[in-house]
């Protein structure tokens, strides 16, 4: 894997991580309050949390289409350069078969 890909997927796993972590946080922080609006501020978290984890899945969705876009492109793109060098390779190969040298030429 490309190692540009590999840190962008840890950095969004993380990030994501951090964030429902402080929302937790931020959720036991408020004891104090109302049961009433602590069941209003769980019901916003927990859409809060699932609006995130939506865009966290499709983040990691279009980072993983991105990536296996790439990885073919590059890989067609290799391919096709070590087709034209075989084919170099061979020409090179045709025309040292086609020059009669001597020996004295070749060793000069």
């Amino acid at each position: 894997m490309d190692l540009g890909a590999i840190t962008l997927i840890v950095a969004v796993s993380f990030g994501a991580v951090g964030i429902l972590i402080g929302f937790l946080i931020g959720k036991s922080s408020h004891k104090g309050e109302s049961e009433k609006e602590t069941v209003e501020n769980r019901s916003v978290l927990d859409e809060k949390i699932s609006i995130l984890s939506s865009k966290i899945e499709g983040l990691t969705e279009e980072v993983k289409t991105k990536f296996t876009e790439f990885s073919k492109a590059s890989i067609s793109e290799i391919e096709r350069k070590v087709n034209e060098l075989y084919k170099e390779l061979d020409s090179l190969q045709q025309e040292l078969n086609g020059l009669q040298l001597s020996n004295g030429s070749i060793q000069a």
